[in-house]
C-alpha cells in the first residue's frame, strides 16, 4: 500500500493546474467517496470470521464441565464446535494452529472459562466548560 506522500507524488502533475477552488472541490469529493469493493467485500469476510467465533464460543460453553475438566490449566482451540489441539502455552498452542488451520477463525480460551469474558472499556471524554 502507497503512502499518501507517493501518492500525492503520483497525482500533483494533474492537480497543481487546479485553481484552489477545484483543489477544495475535489478534497471533499474524494472525501465523501464510497469505500471500494475490496473495503466492502473485507468488511462481508471480517463479518463471516466473527460469526464463526461465535459459534465455536457458543460449542465451547456447551460442552459439560466434566469434559472441559479433561483440559485444566491449558488452552483449548475450538473449530467447528471441536477441541482440535490444547496446550498449556498459549502462544504454542496458536503457532500450531495457524499452522495447521491458516487464517480459518478458530477460538482459543482458557479451559476454565465458564461463559465469555466481560470487558469493561473506559474511555475518557472530554468536554469543553460552558
Amino acid at each position: 500500500m502507497e503512502t499518501a506522500s507517493t501518492v500525492f507524488q503520483h497525482i500533483q502533475p494533474w492537480i497543481k493546474p487546479l485553481r484552489s477552488e477545484e483543489r477544495l472541490a475535489l478534497i471533499r469529493a474524494i472525501a465523501t467517496m464510497e469505500p471500494a469493493a475490496e473495503d466492502k467485500t473485507l468488511d462481508a469476510w471480517e463479518q463471516e470470521q466473527h460469526q464463526q467465533l461465535l459459534k465455536e464460543e457458543r460449542a465451547w460453553y456447551s460442552v459439560a464441565p466434566e469434559t472441559r475438566a479433561r483440559y485444566r490449566n491449558e488452552f483449548v482451540a475450538v473449530l467447528n464446535g471441536e477441541v482440535v489441539d490444547h496446550d498449556a502455552d498459549r502462544r504454542a498452542l496458536y503457532l500450531r494452529v495457524r499452522q495447521q488451520f491458516g487464517p480459518t477463525s478458530v477460538l482459543i480460551v482458557p479451559s476454565e472459562c465458564t461463559e465469555p469474558p466481560t470487558y469493561t472499556i473506559h474511555s475518557p471524554r472530554i468536554e469543553r466548560d460552558q
